[in-house]
């Protein structure tokens, strides 16, 4: 994250610039967490390697967020991410989003994906949402006021969210991996491979 102070952060990024063989730097952040000292950093990292930098936004509904205790709104990602889209045109954006949010229809997870694609990020990666054991959601679930989407609903879901993404956009993910031993829901989320089958069948079926 870039949540920190930019000397910090060179700090632990320099280390890794000066190791041979380094072609590309991903970094993780929140678009809330982008300073104009940051920016300048990441820009001048651009310039110096392959640079992407991925943006959590999980949500475009603020209601939701507020339900997750997101911390920011999508004004507030969208701020963030035209500040780092103004900073430097070699910057690649990678904006992550979840299916499967509590409170989340299916409609409104395809309502993130269409803002999503307005924006027209180099990547998107697409999480499926894991009920992982201590957790605040994990208590929910286990009280029963959370279902979490079957297999077929997920698949679904994501073959019609990649028709509305725009085809030079690179789908890095289509489905995240839990902590095995910690996840309690949904057990269909261990067999990624047979999810990923599922969504390519889905997609050339229809």
């Amino acid at each position: 994250t870039t949540d920190a102070p930019v000397e910090v952060i060179r700090e632990k990024i320099e280390p890794v610039m000066k190791k041979s063989g380094v072609v590309g730097l991903n970094i993780a952040t929140r678009a809330d967490c982008l300073e104009d000292d940051v920016l300048s950093y990441l820009a001048e990292l651009a310039e110096r390697t392959v640079l992407t930098v991925e943006l959590g936004l999980q949500s475009a509904s603020d209601v939701t967020a507020r339900v997750i205790n997101r911390g920011h709104t999508y004004a507030d990602f969208l701020l963030g991410y035209e500040k780092l889209r103004r900073v430097s045109e070699r910057i690649n954006i990678c904006i992550h989003i979840i299916f499967g949010l509590p409170g989340e229809n299916r409609k409104m997870m395809l309502e993130t994906v269409k803002a999503v694609a307005k924006l027209s990020p180099e990547q998107v990666k697409i999480h499926l949402l894991h009920v992982i054991r201590g957790t605040a959601l994990a208590d929910i679930y286990l009280r029963g006021e959370y279902t979490p989407l079957t297999q077929e609903e997920y698949v679904d879901i994501v073959a019609e969210a990649l028709t509305y993404l725009p085809p030079e956009t690179v789908i890095g993910r289509l489905t995240g991996d839990g902590v095995q031993s910690e996840l309690l829901a949904p057990d269909w989320s261990r067999r990624k491979t047979a999810v990923i089958n599922d969504i390519e069948k889905k997609m050339y079926a229809d």
